[in-house]
């Protein structure tokens, strides 16, 4: 295994501190971020009132490359090596030849690269050119309104993409509830009086309350 960080960075290394009674004054349910900042992640509504530069800097912390604890002791017998990567892979007969940053070789059989991703609106093809010009972004991401909605009226952008304006929970499934509510709430709001009701009712029957 070869990581280019300089040290493997665990989850849950002290498993008391997230359970109770300590775990709930500490960490929010979801469990996504240090300490107390745990809980400001999991009210995106709050998150994202936040200045910009305590935003980035949570969200820093919140993602930064970690592994889950319960896979520790399953590498515990696999050679790691921190603070280098890959520089070329070469095909060697049926194997491949690694060259890496700090000059040192390796070969195997089979490589597996986990290497993250950068969102980036303009690489969703789905979206003519038109759109995403019309559309706000910051460094990929769309800019949000409090109801989901992009600078093109009518338009929401759920999912990770929403991280920059609602925080690092919207990469997770948790975030799916305050998403669901909040873009619900906004369709809502710009709908005849006559039409609510209808809407509301099926709101209902499929669990999402009302509001954002």
């Amino acid at each position: 295994m070869i990581v280019r960080d300089q040290q493997i960075r665990w989850t849950w290394q002290r498993p008391w501190l997230h359970k109770w009674p300590v775990g709930p004054f500490l960490y929010a349910w979801p469990d996504v971020g240090p300490a107390f900042v745990s809980h400001f992640i999991a009210r995106p509504g709050i998150f994202r009132s936040l200045s910009r530069s305590r935003q980035d800097q949570w969200s820093a912390r919140a993602l930064r490359g970690t592994g889950a604890g319960w896979l520790k002791p399953r590498v515990q017998n696999i050679p790691i090596s921190t603070g280098r990567s890959i520089d070329t892979a070469t095909i060697s007969g049926n194997r491949l030849n690694l060259s890496l940053s700090d000059g040192t070789q390796r070969t195997a059989d089979h490589i597996v690269m986990g290497t993250g991703f950068r969102i980036g609106l303009e690489k969703y093809g789905f979206l003519s050119p038109t759109l995403l010009t019309a559309i706000q972004t910051v460094g990929g991401y769309p800019r949000l309104s409090g109801g989901y909605e992009t600078s093109v009226p009518g338009l929401h952008i759920v999912g990770a993409p929403a991280a920059w304006s609602f925080g690092p929970l919207m990469r997770f499934v948790a975030g799916a509830d305050f998403a669901a509510r909040a873009v619900a709430h906004s369709v809502k709001a710009r709908l005849p009086e006559t039409v609510r009701g209808t809407v509301s009712s099926h709101v209902q029957a499929s669990g999402v309350r009302g509001g954002a």
